[in-house]
């Protein structure tokens, strides 16, 4: 327990903790994060500490990263790039190939529908992680990576389509 906990006065607050830890329905993190909000209340900026010696002690602990978030992260590490900035160019990058690939279908939006499932597959795996790790979907988040991910693809096409001459004359 931290420097508080172990005062004789405090020994409400203690038990207080370990109540509110044993009583949360989530797991790993996300238990930490919403029980830090409810002891803060308690006792100030001690509770990260407290928290985290108590959770050890209940035996909680962080939930461990996905293969799938592993794989991300190593990206951007070995990239040096932000992960807005790899949502545009993985974006780009599905747009350019679905477009060689469907040569036949290239004028209509076929790329760019493909580039919408592939964004879309992709957050359906980070709303597991997010489920699995914080017990909530960060939706807001999702969004943001599909309208990064979708954007300029969605904009190439308009252009060439309103610039580049029709075949069918």
């Amino acid at each position: 327990m931290c420097w508080r906990c172990r005062r004789k006065n405090d020994e409400t607050l203690r038990k207080r903790a370990e109540a509110e830890l044993s009583s949360l329905p989530y797991k790993g993190s996300q238990a930490l994060l919403a029980a830090s909000g409810s002891l803060a209340r308690w006792h100030g900026t001690q509770n990260t500490i407290c928290l985290v010696r108590l959770a050890c002690q209940k035996g909680i602990r962080k939930m461990e990263t996905t293969a799938v978030q592993s794989f991300k992260l190593a990206i951007v590490s070995a990239t040096g790039l932000s992960k807005d900035a790899l949502h545009v160019y993985v974006g780009i990058a599905i747009f350019l190939v679905a477009r060689l690939a469907l040569r036949k279908y290239a004028n209509l939006f076929l790329p760019v529908a493909v580039v919408v499932a592939v964004a879309c597959i992709g957050e359906l795996l980070d709303m597991r992680d997010d489920i699995n790790s914080l017990g909530y979907w960060r939706w807001g988040a999702s969004l943001h990576d599909v309208v990064n991910t979708v954007f300029w693809p969605l904009a190439l096409s308009i252009f060439m389509r309103s610039t580049l001459p029709s075949s069918s004359s």
